[in-house]
């Protein structure tokens, strides 16, 4: 439904009024499936023409107010569907802001469960802000490496896991990019980035597959 909808002019200029009304109620709502869903429109209807810049400027808002949700997987759902959002126009703009509260959250959810999806989701944002990121790109590399060695402790038990272990070297490799004209900023990082070569190289080939990701 989601592709014959967007691609009918007629019925593609109705689906902000869509959203509106049907879904931003649902962001509220005390159904955690309601919520969980609502996050999930936004991902399937992302490339919606938005002509009044407010109603996007709410549903940025809501979606934001989700990654705290009391409900895990609501939280999930949030954070996979800001990763579409910010490529809006207008969007930078609401979250370059609160970027050091929306990385806490998406490091507090990656504590709470290794998805890839949501690591790559950060990726993206870390990707998308480029300079904003530059205050932030030590503790970034901290926190994706504790993250790393913690999903790798339990990689053999879930192939999820494995997946976003190998998506936080990725996320690692765009910080390094994103600070590639502060070259001095890379000794304050070394602590933190040879523990998980040695960590790959090491425990008898172990987590070689990693080695392509890094």
């Amino acid at each position: 439904m989601t592709e014959f909808l967007l691609s009918k002019k007629k019925y593609a200029s109705e689906l902000e009024g869509m959203m509106v009304s049907s879904v931003f109620t649902d962001f509220q709502s005390n159904v955690p499936f309601l919520r969980y869903r609502a996050c999930w429109m936004v991902q399937r209807f992302n490339t919606i023409p938005w002509s009044n810049p407010a109603n996007l400027q709410t549903l940025i808002q809501m979606v934001l107010q989700r990654l705290s949700d009391p409900a895990l997987p609501v939280q999930i759902e949030a954070s996979k569907a800001l990763r579409f959002l910010i490529e809006l126009d207008g969007a930078e703009t609401t979250l370059a802001p609160v970027l050091p509260q929306i990385l806490t959250e998406y490091f507090r959810i990656m504590n709470e469960i290794g998805n890839d999806e949501v690591v790559a989701a950060l990726q993206v944002i870390i990707d998308k802000f480029g300079n904003a990121i530059e205050p932030h790109a030590v503790v970034l590399v901290q926190q994706l490496t504790t993250a790393f060695q913690s999903y790798c402790a339990t990689s053999d038990e879930d192939d999820d896991t494995a997946l976003a272990a190998a998506q936080c070297l990725e996320c690692i490799a765009t910080v390094l990019k994103g600070v590639a004209e502060r070259p001095t900023m890379y000794s304050t990082m070394e602590p933190h980035l040879i523990p998980i070569i040695l960590h790959i190289l090491g425990n008898e080939g172990d987590f070689i597959e990693y080695l392509e990701a890094s």
